[in-house]
């Protein structure tokens, strides 16, 4: 029968892990713009949501502002 330490061996780090895996993310942004053409930014939109849910939520929160756009990004995360 096999222990934990058997498995021991094949045990990785954190860093190790993320670059097997390539450190890549997947995200939702949102910006709105202005009519003046000034832009914001929210770059940390809650992880549970799908793409379409926070363009909805975004939409209905702020875009009596102005004009509501989300997207996805990806990005690596090098020092991990």
């Amino acid at each position: 029968m096999r222990t934990i330490r058997d498995f021991e061996a094949f045990k990785l780090e954190k860093k190790q892990m993320n670059a097997i895996a390539g450190g890549k993310y997947t995200k939702i942004a949102c910006r709105l713009t202005f009519a003046d053409g000034e832009e914001i930014f929210f770059s940390d939109v809650h992880p549970d949501l799908s793409l379409e849910e926070a363009q909805n939520s975004f939409q209905g929160s702020y875009g009596a502002l102005g004009e509501a756009e989300c997207f996805e990004f990806t990005y690596v995360d090098e020092h991990l």
